[in-house]
């Protein structure tokens, strides 16, 4: 960086400065990934569709 003109030193910095601002007010809340599974169908249902995709395949691909 030390072969940079002073106008692209000013813009990394300004960047760098926004990022970190723009992170500080968009605060996550891990919280929101939390919930109950919304599903019309009964567990009976998933399960069994989840069991009937399930692929076996035994073929060792070579690199």
């Amino acid at each position: 960086m030390k072969n940079w003109d002073t106008e692209s030193k000013k813009d990394l910095i300004i960047k760098l400065t926004k990022s970190i601002n723009d992170r500080n007010e968009a605060k996550y809340d891990f919280s929101s990934c939390f919930g109950a599974w919304d599903d019309e169908r009964s567990a009976d249902e998933i399960i069994e569709e989840i069991r009937n995709s399930r692929v076996n395949n035994r073929e060792i691909e070579g690199f």
